[in-house]
């Protein structure tokens, strides 16, 4: 039977010039345009800055106003080329921010002490929840109408320790209460934020050496169905959840990608401000301009936390979606229990 498909429906290429672009621009990624923008915007004003060898914006406006259409020359080829470049470099971005790879000389230093780091920061705060459990529950203590035996135990687990030797009915009396029932809940809100920030870290062994990178990989541990490879989990199962999840996933690692691609933008523009307007302006003008672009990469890295953690979220729903699917009981992944021993440990 005879193929009805025209030939030129099938792998032709694009009519004209306009059609040619459209193909481009089509192919460029959401989440590259912000920072392609910003960077393309940015610049084109460091540029103006430097010709009139003043800071002042409503000159530079004016300047840029009345000469558009050189700008638009010059700013639209600097803007494609950027979200091109931006939107290849986004995965990079992420992998650095998380803090893998294995970098050389004083890179590995400054690796392995962010990495003590971190590690030092899931110490301060669990022995600060630690605190605020022991005075949450000191202050309800006269509350607890109970034996002796059974407020030691809720003593003990307030305190992270190892609950004593109980009677068969102080251990059933026990198990059917909780220390944080009569405790305060301007107290317990406390405790529950230190405890939510405890939950970001992956097990000691598995601790990266940025948040972002540990915000992830705890998630990314937690998962049952990811066969091996939490790298292409979300690829290779994208299709069997239903629509809405997957609309979400995209939304979220998109925000992800952006912010991402931000902080690294934002650190470029500012060392190009930098060499650009050195000696044209004064000297505190210049780093008014550097320490503008540098708060901007870090807002944009917080930003990256906030859409890391509901990127996580999706994730999750996504791992439960996939086990109900799944015959047979769910099994919990080793790194979780190694975590829950690692806590144990540092609660003695």
């Amino acid at each position: 039977m005879a193929d009805n498909a025209s030939p030129a429906s099938i792998g032709s290429p694009p009519k004209g010039i306009s059609e040619f672009i459209a193909k481009v621009l089509d192919q460029l990624s959401l989440s590259a345009w912000l920072p392609g923008a910003l960077f393309a915007g940015v610049t084109t004003l460091l540029l103006q800055f430097r010709e009139q060898r003043s800071l002042d914006i409503s000159v530079a406006i004016h300047a840029l106003a009345e000469d558009w259409r050189a700008v638009l020359l010059l700013a639209v080829p600097v803007l494609v080329i950027t979200v091109m470049l931006t939107q290849a470099s986004s995965f990079s971005a992420i992998q650095m921010l998380e803090g893998y790879g294995a970098p050389l000389g004083p890179f590995s230093w400054l690796r392995r002490g962010l990495t003590r780091r971190q590690v030092r920061r899931l110490e301060r705060l669990h022995a600060r929840r630690m605190r605020l459990q022991s005075r949450a529950f000191d202050a309800s203590e006269a509350q607890w109408n109970e034996s002796a035996e059974v407020v030691l135990a809720l003593w003990a687990d307030s305190r992270g320790r190892e609950e004593p030797e109980l009677t068969p009915e102080g251990q059933k009396r026990y198990l059917s209460i909780d220390w944080r029932d009569r405790t305060q809940p301007w107290q317990l809100s406390r405790i529950d934020e230190f405890a939510d920030r405890e939950n970001e870290y992956p097990s000691s062994s598995r601790i990266l050496p940025t948040r972002l990178g540990n915000i992830l990989r705890s998630t990314e541990d937690e998962l049952t169905s990811v066969g091996g490879d939490t790298v292409t989990f979300a690829i290779r199962h994208r299709e069997l959840v239903p629509p809405r999840t997957q609309l979400q996933h995209d939304q979220f690692r998109t925000r992800l990608d952006m912010y991402c691609t931000l902080v690294f933008v934002c650190i470029a523009l500012g060392l190009l401000a930098g060499g650009l307007l050195m000696f044209i302006v004064d000297w505190w003008q210049v780093a008014s301009v550097v320490a503008l672009l540098l708060i901007l990469a870090f807002v944009s890295y917080h930003a990256a936390l906030s859409s890391a953690r509901a990127y996580c979220v999706i994730l999750r729903v996504m791992n439960d979606s996939l086990t109900s699917l799944e015959p047979g009981p769910r099994l919990e992944p080793p790194s979780v229990g190694l975590l829950t021993r690692v806590r144990s440990r540092l609660r003695l």
